[in-house]
């Protein structure tokens, strides 16, 4: 028996995917956390170098308290 309401969401209901996208000037950097079937934008930027934006992506990731080793990176 678990202790959840209804519309609870657990941790396997979230996820984070971060793409990149190389540009003239460094990259885009586009940060997504989806919860249950919502979705929102948790960062857009462009920055210089990949390790800006992975920095970000790990800002992000840990103030919505989810681990590193789960976030989705695309590069493209």
């Amino acid at each position: 028996m678990n202790n959840l309401s209804p519309g609870a969401l657990v941790a396997d209901e979230r996820s984070i995917q971060v793409v990149l996208d190389r540009m003239l000037d460094g990259y885009s950097v586009m940060i997504s956390m989806a919860e249950g079937e919502l979705t929102r934008v948790l960062a857009d930027a462009t920055v210089a170098t990949l390790d800006e934006a992975e920095m970000i992506a790990r800002k992000h990731a840990g103030e919505n308290n989810f681990p590193w080793h789960k976030v989705a990176v695309v590069c493209r």
